[in-house]
């Protein structure tokens, strides 16, 4: 059947067939507060010294959701007392959160009763109003986290609105972005507390409006809220961390938090190599996808996964993902590559582009007309973090791996335009044009871009090849051997894109392995 573009519940069972058998839980750590193998990982980037929790402030009158426990222990304390935001002694964050299901009618027994005229907040207004809380303190314990700069901040705004920037229309519970108005487009992670099948589709879409993403994450709470996993997916499948208690581990559940707002994009999945200082439209579709649904697929979703958190099981070895010879095939360990061609052959490759008429674009921002020489970053919240460069006009604004929305209207009718910047090896390339993206959430996730350097146009292919060193290079080789032939782009340079610690970013490396048996 035809995928609709608004058909929820279809595209609900399309990602999580596609998911199917390429998702790995981690196997549940013995270490008390533990991280597990992948979040260490991926956070490697941020090294500023988290605060403990015991050590945390904050003033009474900031604490905004209160129950009756809070209420006896300040008792006695006026509004502007500065108090713990953590009880050590009760081993309990000093913040209402809820224990219950929005759905559920049952109060929980240390929650107030509702009183008349007083306002009814949603778990996600409690949650997000938490999180901002501990970010505030957590910077004004740590001079360093202030001097990152960070301009992420927790929103429910789109808990009962759809996000835009999408015909697919889904209500993420929270999320975490630089702009007061989130779209797909600039969401850099998506916590929830309620994770169904949708968390797939929500995965989708972000990987999808941001197809540079190394990874897209969602925060999940679970056992009545008091139980914190990462969920990551990636063009290879997904993993699920270890579970962390946000009360018994309240300094491994603040290490989380600060990483995810304090940290380097590529913290939370952007590509350090890419960035961007204007908003960046993707180009259409080239055609409505098909595909044919079985019955019941034999194998659940990341999401899915988690719908029921008492069945994760604690010891499954996350090393390798399972297959039968009737089932999708696994994917193997993919490197994420960069091929440069000159732009020759551009026009036959736009004849490729379906482009949707459109009203005629209003007219364009001026672009910057001057740049910095390349210059090395220390570990902050810009990226091109190896290679950093942005224009002399943009000085006290610095480039974005999530765009913001602005008045320049980039579509695929308006002409090539500096938009952001892209790292291949050693040098660095002004982003014209984004020429085309696949998508889905497994696969090569292909980006082209237009690119310029030194007044001559390039195109860049940026995917994820699967298989090994031969597989990687297979079409970097064939490129090379047809080399002067008419109508073959001239390949004029390739890399394995490296991570900021100057290693290859391959998929394999966000899955635990277990040692061998003999």
């Amino acid at each position: 059947m035809s995928i609709l573009v608004n058909d929820v519940p279809t595209l609900n069972r399309m990602t999580t067939i596609e998911l199917n058998r390429l998702v790995t839980t981690e196997p549940q750590s013995l270490a008390n507060g533990s991280l597990g193998h992948l979040l260490p990982l991926i956070f490697k980037p941020f090294t500023a010294n988290v605060p403990q929790a015991h050590t945390l402030r904050i003033k009474l009158s900031k604490i905004l959701h209160h129950d009756t426990q809070i209420n006896t222990i300040f008792s006695q304390n006026s509004p502007d007392d500065i108090v713990p935001l953590y009880d050590s002694q009760a081993g309990f964050w000093n913040w209402a959160l809820p224990m219950t299901p929005p759905q559920s009618s049952v109060n929980s027994n240390d929650t107030l009763p509702p009183q008349l005229g007083v306002e009814k907040f949603t778990h996600e207004e409690i949650f997000s109003s938490f999180l901002n809380a501990l970010d505030t303190v957590m910077a004004e314990s740590e001079d360093k986290l202030i001097t990152l700069s960070a301009t992420r901040t927790w929103s429910a705004s789109n808990s009962t609105v759809a996000v835009s920037g999408s015909d697919i229309k889904r209500k993420p519970d929270l999320v975490l972005s630089d702009d007061i108005k989130p779209k797909w487009g600039n969401i850099c992670y998506k916590p929830a507390q309620r994770i169904v099948k949708a968390a797939d589709t929500q995965a989708y879409l972000l990987l999808s409006n941001q197809p540079w993403r190394r990874f897209a994450l969602i925060l999940s709470f679970t056992h009545q809220y008091r139980e914190l996993r990462v969920l990551l997916y990636d063009h290879a499948g997904g993993v699920v961390t270890p579970h962390i208690k946000i009360h018994q581990n309240p300094d491994a559940f603040a290490q989380i938090i600060a990483a995810v707002v304090f940290g380097s994009p590529e913290c939370i999945g952007y590509d350090s190599t890419v960035a961007f200082w204007k908003n960046v439209p993707l180009p259409p579709p080239l055609a409505t996808r098909s595909i044919t649904f079985p019955a019941d697929p034999d194998s659940e979703s990341l999401a899915a996964l988690l719908e029921d958190p008492q069945e994760l099981p604690l010891d499954n070895e996350a090393g390798s993902i399972h297959s039968s010879s009737d089932a999708l095939e696994p994917m193997p360990p993919a490197d994420d590559t960069l091929e440069l061609m000159s732009n020759d052959n551009l026009e036959s490759l736009e004849d490729l582009i379906e482009e949707p008429l459109v009203p005629p674009p209003s007219p364009p921002v001026p672009p910057p007309t001057s740049y910095l020489l390349p210059q090395p970053l220390a570990v902050t919240s810009v990226p091109l973090l190896g290679l950093a460069s942005r224009p002399l006009q943009w000085a006290d604004t610095a480039c974005s791996s999530t765009p913001h929305p602005s008045h320049f209207p980039h579509t695929p009718q308006s002409p090539a335009e500096p938009c952001g910047q892209i790292r291949v090896n050693n040098k660095i390339y002004t982003i014209l044009k984004i020429l085309f993206t696949t998508k889905g959430l497994v696969g090569r996730g292909t980006v082209c871009y237009l690119v310029s350097l030194d007044e001559e146009e390039y195109i860049i292919k940026d995917h994820w090849v699967q298989g090994g060193e031969e597989k990687v290079l297979n079409e970097i080789n064939m490129l090379k051997a047809m080399s002067g032939i008419p109508g073959v782009p001239e390949l004029v340079d390739y890399w394995k894109v490296k991570r900021s610690d100057d290693v290859i970013d391959q998929t394999r490396h966000y899955c635990h392995a277990e040692n061998p048996s003999i």
